[in-house]
């Protein structure tokens, strides 16, 4: 859970709020790119900055603005409406060629990418739509701002009194009455790389590595590692089709083709060891238990018993994942 927000922000000595321009930043906001966690965008107005809302989907060109945050949603079920749109690909790509920062996640990171190959099963509703779903209720629960539609103009913040604007509701195609066919669909071509569905769903936790550039960029150490998870349908491809993952010899993930210098390395956590660790808890608190109760039947020296037996379990199972 982030921390809430200042109320107030007070500047530095010797300078005012009014010192410098207000930073805006493009926030993609439509029926594709609809996965917000509204605490992260009310964030970044606390700290000075406007928040200006445009559509992939439906906007000729970006508004005026500093910086992009593209997020998550299904532009795989807008492939083709995303891909004719060309007078707005090509203005995120004169933006990018200006150095401008575009900060992308999941299906944002698509949109920047080469292609995006959509399957036929995935022209419906995504298998997906539960765990979007779920955090944008979760959000709801958190956050006393009413929902807003998306913005249809391309420079149209919210009212200021509402901080920061609700996540779009994310809708199936079935929903909305209109969902794009399969097949391969250019996108803005930013990154070296095709992106294409498949029916195989990967989830997992993980660990980040950040290398010298991204580590700079975010202000972090150089490799910082950061705790995360993996959840997606989707994967890298080269021009050819074929998945642009290396691997090395025991088929270890080591590096992606016609990428220098990857934003972060990934190390996936081993299922095997958690599997087996979650076992082992479960067999040693069993047989504490079944001797404790034996011995001593006493309620108290069994929920002592049970402590330790807990504890002890938690410092193998945390010997283990650091292990792995």
């Amino acid at each position: 859970m982030l921390p809430a927000p200042p109320r107030n922000i007070t500047p530095s000595k010797g300078h005012t709020l009014h010192d410098t321009p207000r930073i805006r930043i493009g926030v993609a906001h439509d029926a594709a790119f609809c996965f917000y966690y509204a605490d992260n965008l009310r964030l970044l107005e606390a700290a000075g900055a406007v928040l200006v809302m445009f559509s992939p989907l439906h906007d000729a060109q970006l508004p005026c603005v500093d910086a992009l945050i593209i997020g998550g949603g299904y532009p795989e079920l807008y492939a083709e409406t995303l891909s004719k749109n060309t007078s707005m690909r090509a203005s995120v790509c004169q933006f990018s060629a200006q150095g401008k920062l575009i900060w992308a996640e999941c299906g944002g990171l698509m949109y920047l990418s080469r292609s995006l190959l959509v399957l036929p099963e995935h022209t419906g509703a995504g298998e997906n739509q539960g765990a979007s779903s779920n955090a944008l209720q979760h959000t709801a629960t958190t956050d006393s701002a009413t929902s807003a539609p998306a913005a249809t103009s391309a420079d149209s913040a919210l009212p200021r009194k509402q901080h920061a604007p609700a996540p779009a509701q994310c809708t199936t195609g079935a929903a909305v009455g209109a969902v794009d066919s399969g097949g391969k669909w250019d996108m803005c071509g930013l990154l070296p790389f095709g992106v294409a569905m498949t029916p195989r769903l990967v989830m997992g936790y993980c660990t980040a590595t950040l290398p010298r550039a991204t580590a700079q960029i975010l202000g972090m150490n150089i490799n910082s590692a950061i705790r995360c998870q993996v959840f997606h349908k989707s994967e890298v491809v080269g021009d050819d089709g074929e998945p642009a993952e290396l691997l090395d010899a025991h088929g270890n993930a080591c590096g992606w083709r016609n990428v220098i210098t990857p934003a972060f390395n990934l190390c996936m956590v081993c299922v095997a060891e958690c599997v087996c660790c979650i076992v082992f808890c479960s067999v040693c608190c069993s047989v504490c238990c079944s001797v404790c109760c034996v011995v001593t039947p006493t309620f108290n020296l069994c929920m002592v018993c049970v402590a330790v037996c807990v504890a002890v379990c938690v410092a193998v199972c945390a010997a283990v994942c650091a292990a792995v």
